[in-house]
């Protein structure tokens, strides 16, 4: 029997996405950083690559993060079968929770979250904010307003 590879990429290819996690930078709204910044930041943490699969930048700019067919590294013990998505911003200066997010993320966001859900047959009650798995603030974000964004 051979002994598996310490240094394999997980991936998700065989397995189904169940879950769509929306989290945020925790940065200021004059931290206009992207995808390659937070990847930095990861890395320099120990890990494979970016923990997302998508971030979303102030001027609504959809930047590819981890592949969707590897499993990503955004909410810890649940990140199989779950597609993260990070919203630039969520603090102020003084680092305290804000929702700083633009008009052009919100609509970013619930596009692809819309995208998503039709791709991956997720439903309404999957999508969620990193703080229904942890107890943080992250996203500060209303995501029952997306409701209203579908009407428009």
């Amino acid at each position: 029997m051979n002994k598996p590879e310490t240094n394999q990429i997980p991936t998700a290819a065989n397995l189904p996405i169940e879950w769509i996690t929306i989290h945020c930078s925790a940065t200021h709204a004059e931290q206009d950083i992207d995808a390659a910044e937070i990847r930095r930041w990861h890395l320099a943490k120990g890990w494979r690559d970016i923990g997302y699969h998508w971030v979303i930048k102030r001027d609504g700019s959809i930047e590819a993060g981890r592949p969707p067919g590897q499993i990503g590294a955004h909410v810890r013990g649940v990140n199989q079968g779950n597609l993260g998505i990070c919203l630039i911003g969520g603090c102020n200066p003084q680092q305290q929770t804000e929702d700083n997010f633009t008009l052009a993320q919100r609509k970013a966001l619930f596009k692809l979250i819309n995208q998503l859900q039709t791709q991956y047959a997720v439903d309404d009650a999957h999508v969620k904010p990193h703080h229904y798995w942890a107890n943080k603030a992250c996203p500060v974000i209303n995501l029952h307003a997306r409701d209203f964004e579908r009407h428009q």
